[in-house]
């Protein structure tokens, strides 16, 4: 049986600190801190499917325009003196 720990999960499934906490609730790790691999899966991404709506996510919330700006250039307006 294939196993995965909370360091592998951050880094290949991109859990967060409250996913893997959510997870330690739902899952006993082995003896070496370590879960079921496929189990772990499932887990994680039940927990993601339960998000609550009002959560925004982070590709709805405006980006500014960083583009439009380092078109524009330098502002040419000089301060008063």
């Amino acid at each position: 049986m294939r196993t995965i720990n909370e360091n592998q999960m951050r880094h290949f499934l991109g859990a967060t600190g409250e996913e893997l906490l959510k997870l330690r609730l739902l899952l006993d790790p082995d003896s070496d801190g370590e879960y079921p691999q496929a189990e772990a899966a499932r887990v994680l991404l039940a927990i993601r499917q339960r998000r609550p709506a009002a959560e925004p996510n982070r590709s709805e919330q405006p980006r500014p325009n960083l583009l439009q700006r380092l078109r524009r250039g330098v502002s040419r307006r000089v301060p008063p003196q």
